[in-house]
């Protein structure tokens, strides 16, 4: 199991990461979901923030909806819309989020296929689109939290 420096807050994006740039739009892949739960095993109560796009056309409980058990019960909220962001748009919104409920920069990793949406150091697991999360992904997550 992890130690308490361990972040617990995943920020997720869809597509991209749930879902590969060559499946069907808003369908979800089920090996990517799969890998998502293999990694998030050892994680001690992790707790995902949509991140994704998704959440500005789709209510929370649709998005939850479209998660298997046990991603859906991690899910405990969605990033606000920052409109002023030249750059980093997504990171901006973590921000926002994370300084609303009090959440240090080491409490937090965010898993996305787009590293332009964040400043260097970012503690990102970067996907492939055309991959989404996969084996590779887990071992980046793992690494990031330090899990052997």
């Amino acid at each position: 199991m992890t130690d308490q420096a361990t972040p617990t807050y995943i920020f997720l994006d869809f597509d991209g990461v749930l879902r590969r740039n060559t499946s069907k739009p808003q369908v979800l892949d089920e090996s990517c979901l799969h890998c998502l739960i293999l990694g998030l095993g050892p994680v001690d109560e992790p707790r995902i923030v949509v991140s994704s796009t998704w959440r500005l056309g789709m209510p929370l409980a649709e998005i939850t909806a479209r998660l298997p058990e046990p991603l859906s019960g991690m899910v405990c909220g969605i990033t606000p819309e920052v409109g002023d962001a030249r750059v980093y748009q997504r990171f901006a919104e973590i921000h926002a989020y994370c300084t609303k409920k009090g959440i240090a920069t080491d409490e937090w990793i965010a898993i996305d296929d787009s590293a332009e949406l964040y400043p260097p150091g970012t503690r990102l697991v970067l996907t492939d689109p055309a991959r989404g999360f996969d084996q590779a992904s887990i071992v980046q997550l793992w690494n990031l939290l330090d899990i052997a």
